[in-house]
């Protein structure tokens, strides 16, 4: 409902006294003998009682039959048509009131209770009650004495104040364009690159796929998210039936954006995402879409999906899940009762960590927090279960006895083991972590792996032995399941000793499921780097020439349709003559130091000397842009979250993937006069932005 007091009749326009009432009114409610009737105006921006609210809702103030309502003039085809609010509007919404007071219509519910959205008047002057964030801030500047600002309100028209929603968006998307600009490039000036992407599902049940790019720029990897998209809308229409997201949808849906951004196909050398069907199926999926247009785009699966997943599988052995089951009933048991999280932080003197399914870490933290708080845990439960609430006590009860020896060995059987893979899982989600690295690491951990198994003996003994004595002191009885002839839902050992019972129940399974489980996900095909390893230095002092002319013809059978190639080399024989040449002055280079040696590929690059190992500066490149894992798109849909909250699901697409690429990139500098310069070339302005 539009507000009549711009310009309205003499008649109807409010006296001085009246002005000045209304000044006092906002300061402090009217007393009782003030009060002839009801005026919604005389409480704005006031503590008001319930009973006075309760009598301005139900016997406000009523305008007489013969009262002479404001107007408003407005321009309509170069003539003066006036504007009259009339009773009949009063009517027709019940929810509005005319204030005699304020000379203008008013809610009543909100100025009662909510302060937010609704005219109080004045167009031009800025609200009196909460309108929003953005426009409370430009309240809070001219409070803080910002008298350009207040002076433009005052003196401004109402449709050219620029704090709209519309002039919001146009600002955002004019910092985003700039911010994307910047972006290009460093892109372009790096040449090579590789794309990141994922979807998901936003608090508005939209589908959301996220675009990231990776890049080598000024000796340093920069990982840079670049928008979001809603690939139902971008894909299909009100006409589909079963709007269905398939692989190759997607991956057009990439490619689009990608043209649309200008970037140089030819120039991506890497593509990662994670590993379910629809992104990685070889006939149909969104990878082998965007490969058949970029032939020489590698393939780079999540590592830490993998590693994930692999751990995932592990822990399905009995022993394991039910732990796993126990701990969460526990963490659910503290974590629905603000008494009872008392009692438990007190006595830990921290929360229990989630022990999630799908973050990388927080399930290695979670067990590994839970063993060496075991003991205040059980402390916290004993407290709560001599409660005198019986479903408090009772359950306590139920959990602490529930934590038996097999429990026990579980928990540092697998913490053992999460002590291994996290540095692993943590190292892999780095921006600064090369493939070759990441390979080098994997294989490490699973070394490390083998060896635990290889002598499960003494290294379960000595688990054994400090879960022993952690049941001792806890006074928890070291006793193995007992065995029945016909055992169903588990496997019956036959062993009478109660650490050879736990040691090929538990740490051998578990162990064997781990280690076949990587070897499995991480196969030559996922770890080629397709011989760019040979580039560094620790590789070539110990190979000769002829292993190194056939991995030439590996990089050129995979790297030859790059565009930098073909500037620079003119057919297969003519890139192995003038590589090998450089890798014979590289490989003498670094055999006459024998110190200082890099073993990683950006550490390599940065010792690189661009104009004298032209070829080697440029694999090093790619080596270094190819990515590891999906973290990066991930973590962009924790700022989704952050930014689409069920208070503002109504997001449009435009204004929410601009919002998230400024607050990816918040520590960009960005010109202010750049900015209001192209907002004024935007569209023709009603105000003067360039003097």
């Amino acid at each position: 409902m539009d507000t009549f007091s711009d310009t309205v009749s003499n008649s109807s326009e409010p006296t001085e006294s009246k002005k000045n009432e209304t000044e006092n009114s906002i300061h402090s409610p009217p007393s009782n003998s003030m009060i002839i009737t009801y005026d919604i105006g005389l409480f704005l921006n006031t503590c008001v009682d319930d009973h006075t609210r309760y009598n301005v809702l139900k016997n406000h103030w009523n305008p007489p039959k013969d009262f002479k309502f404001p107007y408003s003039i407005e321009n309509r085809d170069g003539k003066e048509i006036r504007r009259y609010l009339s009773q009949k509007h009063l009517d027709l919404y019940p929810w509005t009131v005319f204030s005699e007071n304020q000379n203008g219509l008013f809610c009543k519910y909100c100025s009662l209770f909510y302060f937010k959205g609704h005219g109080t008047g004045n167009k031009n002057a800025m609200p009196l009650g909460n309108e929003g964030n953005f426009r409370e801030l430009l309240k809070f500047r001219i409070e803080s004495g910002d008298i350009e600002l207040k002076r433009h309100f005052e003196i401004s028209n109402s449709n050219a104040t620029y704090i709209s929603k519309t002039s919001q968006n146009e600002i955002l998307s004019v910092i985003s364009d700039i911010i994307i600009e910047n972006i290009l490039k460093k892109i372009s000036f790096s040449t090579f690159y590789s794309i990141m992407f994922d979807e998901a599902t936003d608090m508005s049940h939209t589908s959301q796929l996220c675009l990231v790019i990776r890049y080598v720029y000024n000796n340093s990897i920069q990982v840079d998210f670049i928008t979001f998209i809603d690939p139902h809308k971008e894909n299909f229409d009100a006409l589909n039936t079963e709007p269905k997201l398939s692989g190759e949808a997607l991956g057009k849906t990439v490619l689009k954006i990608m043209k649309k951004l200008g970037l140089v196909l030819k120039n991506c050398v890497g593509i990662s995402t994670d590993g379910c069907s629809v992104m990685s199926s070889k006939i149909c999926g969104a990878v082998r879409t965007i490969q058949n247009e970029i032939p020489g785009a590698i393939w780079c699966p999540c590592f830490n999906q993998s590693l994930n997943l692999s751990i995932a599988k592990g822990c399905q052995i009995q022993s394991i899940r039910n732990a796993f089951g126990q701990i969460k009933e526990i963490e659910n048991f503290f974590n629905s009762s603000s008494k009872r999280n008392f009692v438990l932080k007190s006595c830990l003197h921290a929360a229990l960590h989630s022990l999630c399914e799908t973050r990388w870490i927080e399930r290695h933290t979670a067990v590994l927090q839970f063993l060496t708080g075991l003991p205040k845990i059980l402390e916290s439960l004993n407290d709560i279960a001599n409660w005198d609430e019986r479903e408090s006590s009772s359950k306590a009860k139920l959990l602490y006895n529930s934590i038996d020896s097999e429990f026990i060995i579980t928990l540092y059987v697998t913490s053992l083991i999460f002590s291994i893979t996290l540095p692993l899982s943590t190292i892999l989600q780095k921006k600064s972590f090369d493939k070759k690295s990441a390979n080098d690491a994997i294989k490490t951990t699973v070394k490390t792996l083998k060896s635990l198994r290889q002598n499960c003996e003494t290294n379960f003994q000595e688990i054994f032995l400090k879960a022993s004595k952690q049941m001792e002191d806890l006074h928890i009885p070291i006793l193995k399941p007992r065995a029945v002839k016909k055992q169903i839902n588990r496997i019956n050992y036959s062993t009478d000793s109660v650490e050879d019972y736990f040691r090929v129940a538990i740490y051998n399974p578990f162990l064997d499921f781990i280690i076949n489980d990587i070897n499995d996900r991480f196969t030559e095909e996922t770890l080629s780097i397709f011989s760019l390893g040979i580039f560094i230095p620790q590789v070539p002092m110990s190979q000769s020439l002829e292993y190194f002319e056939y991995n030439l013809r590996i990089i050129w059978k995979q790297f030859g349709n790059v565009e930098e190639m073909s500037k620079r080399i003119v057919n297969e024989e003519d890139f192995i003559i003038k590589l090998k040449g450089e890798l014979q002055w590289w490989n003498q280079q670094w055999q006459d130091k024998n110190s200082d040696i890099p073993n990683s590929a950006l550490d390599t690059l940065i010792k690189c000397d661009k104009e004298i190992f032209s070829l080697i500066n440029m694999f090093l490149t790619v080596l270094t842009t190819l990515p590891v894992s999906v973290a990066s798109a991930e973590m962009s849909f924790s700022s989704l979250r952050r930014i689409k909250t069920w208070m503002r699901c109504r997001m449009s697409e435009d204004r929410l993937s601009d919002l998230a690429v400024i607050h990816a990139h918040k520590k960009e500098d960005i010109d202010i006069d750049t900015v209001i310069d192209r907002l004024s070339k935007t569209k023709n302005r009603k105000l003067d932005f360039i003097l």
